[in-house]
């Protein structure tokens, strides 16, 4: 028999465009100012496809420029909160619009991406679920009825893991996270579990451990470790960076050098500069990691696997502890440009690295990974 907390249910996730988006936003505010153009019912639908589009713009969605530029993201999701709508705009959708509003600005738009950037193989996995969540429905055509055509927009069938699930549940190396899609492997956050995720802007420990382990950079989002499901550095220029990924598989292995208790890190376009004279620029994340150097505070050091580099781990991602940036120098690229490099310094009176190099993941945590392929 079927425990109750392990019955199938589902979540409302966005499953179109960010044009469908903005436009669902749009179309929402208007319609709400002009209460005569609205049906309770269009108003209900419309909601929630907003509320489950802003939620994927501020969990799941990595922004770049051009996003911004071709959508003007920034314009309109500061809609919500402006002199028009700003005493009619649900609060809920006008609190994630600034959130997400926040979000973006702080990772620069994007503009940082190459940061660091490190090799994310969780989208290539092949899951394979017992039982396939049912596709969403094509939109209707023109005239059909707006009420079908909104119900297209939100995917309400998607399956959530049941919360004892050894992999995707409570417990699991998994949980807080879901599958949107099978066979692709697009991830996103467990809408359940939104209030467990911890805060990533936070100096030092953050509540974690050295040794903590993940399957995927996603995961560590989750818990706080890294600031981002996909960049390798994220902090604030103002403040430091909180933490950085470095990877065996990353775009600039040939460049960083690994030492367990002391790395080196390279800067934006390291290995794209043909500048012999300036360093190509200087993005947020990399002035993150220069006034880590003036004001001393710790940075979160994770490794992710790939690459043949000795302490990058066989499998998922891990947090080996706090580091201090101690120098930075200018060297010179195969290109003859230049690019800064960062030296960091693990800190005393933390659990060996080498301990932790050799036991993590262990052989329960690898077994539980191959697990991951089978989904829920």
């Amino acid at each position: 028999m079927t425990k109750p907390e392990d019955r199938r249910t589902t979540a409302k996730a966005w499953v179109s465009s960010i044009q469908q988006g903005i436009l669902q936003l749009r179309t929402l505010l208007v319609g709400i100012k002009n209460k005569s153009k609205i049906t309770s019912e269009h108003y209900e639908l419309r909601y929630e496809a907003v509320k489950a589009f802003l939620h994927w713009l501020l969990y799941d969605v990595q922004v770049t420029p051009a996003l911004r530029h071709q959508y003007r993201l920034d314009k309109n999701l500061a809609l919500p909160n402006n002199e028009i709508f700003r005493d009619i705009a649900p609060l809920e959708i006008a609190t994630m619009a600034a959130a997400i509003l926040e979000r973006f600005n702080d990772e620069n738009w994007g503009a940082d991406a190459g940061a660091g950037p490190v090799t994310d193989t969780e989208e290539a996995a092949d899951i394979i679920m017992p039982s396939t969540p049912i596709a969403p429905e094509t939109p209707t055509t023109a005239g059909t009825g707006a009420s079908n055509d909104l119900r297209a927009l939100v995917a309400d069938n998607i399956l959530l893991p049941p919360p004892s699930h050894p992999i995707w549940g409570i417990r699991g190396i998994m949980h807080g996270i879901t599958l949107k899609q099978a066979r692709t492997a697009v991830y996103c956050l467990d809408p359940r579990y939104v209030h467990e995720k911890r805060n990533p802007k936070v100096f030092g420990h953050n509540g974690l451990t050295p040794g903590d382990w993940w399957p995927f950079q996603r995961v560590a989002h989750f818990h706080g470790a890294h600031g981002a499901p996909v960049r390798g550095i994220t902090g604030s220029a103002t403040e430091g960076a909180y933490s950085i990924v470095t990877s065996g598989g990353s775009t600039y292995e040939d460049l960083d050098q690994d030492f367990g208790d002391k790395l080196f890190y390279s800067a934006d376009s390291s290995r794209d500069n043909t500048d012999r004279n300036n360093i190509a620029f200087t993005s947020n994340a990399t002035m993150s990691l220069h006034k880590s150097l003036t004001s001393g505070r710790p940075v979160r050091v994770l490794r992710n696997s790939g690459g043949k580099k000795a302490y990058t781990p066989k499998k998922g991602i891990r947090y080996d502890g706090l580091y201090r940036v101690h120098a930075v120098k200018r060297r010179t690229n195969a290109k003859g440009g230049l690019y800064e490099q960062f030296e960091l310094k693990r800190l005393s009176g933390q659990r060996s690295l080498d301990d932790i190099n050799a036991k993590v993941p262990s052989p329960e945590q690898l077994a539980l990974f191959a697990r991951i392929k089978n989904g829920y």
